[in-house]
């Protein structure tokens, strides 16, 4: 009997010790989780920055092409080489926009896009934007993501834009951004400072 005291004493102290180290352990593995996501959300952000900034500078080397000079006019079909040059891939288009969402592609085709108000008055402002739409295919509304730019004042077969932009299909901005953490299980929402998912 004198020896079962001290056992359940021993007893005791290991169920708290072990108590104690699985509460260490979960609160290690927690902040460990956390900073693992951290990092892998902070790796997201900076690839979509560099994305997007690539994307920006492209659109700037298409306006100083296009509209170098005191002449800021020209025809589409006088442009179809350059244009079709500056496009990567089919799931990207290259659109000229009026400050209401007006657009004529660098196909020729005049459509509408869905944009954000505070996008239109960032583009009135001179800032870029990069965000998604609704773009009309046919009979769907299907989401694109548009990255634009503000420019002096333009015309294109005798219409006058302010802005140029290119928009991606759902394959062309996944390609955009290259996501490939957590064996493609991982999903890149961008949210602006609104905290509106662009």
């Amino acid at each position: 009997m004198s020896f079962l005291v001290p056992l359940l004493m021993v007893l005791a102290v290991m169920i708290a010790s072990g108590a104690f180290v699985t509460n260490q352990m979960q609160e290690y593995i927690s902040s460990s989780g956390e900073a693992t996501m951290t990092s892998v959300m902070e790796q997201m952000a900076h690839i979509y920055d560099l994305q997007v900034s690539a994307v920006y500078d492209r659109l700037e080397r298409i306006d100083r092409n296009l509209f170098s000079g005191w002449n800021r006019a020209i025809a589409l079909e006088d442009q179809k080489g350059f244009l079709t040059a500056m496009v990567d891939n089919a799931s990207e288009q290259i659109l000229f926009m009026k400050d209401n969402g007006q657009v004529l592609t660098a196909s020729g085709e005049e459509r509408y896009i869905n944009i954000q108000t505070s996008s239109l008055m960032k583009l009135q402002q001179q800032e870029p934007i990069a965000q998604s739409i609704t773009w009309n295919v046919g009979l769907q509304k299907e989401i694109y993501f548009l990255v634009a730019i503000a420019c002096e004042p333009y015309t294109v077969d005798g219409q006058q834009f302010s802005a140029i932009g290119i928009v991606y299909d759902r394959s062309g901005f996944d390609s955009l951004l290259e996501v490939n953490g957590f064996d493609g299980e991982a999903v890149l929402i961008a949210v602006d400072e609104n905290g509106i998912a662009t």
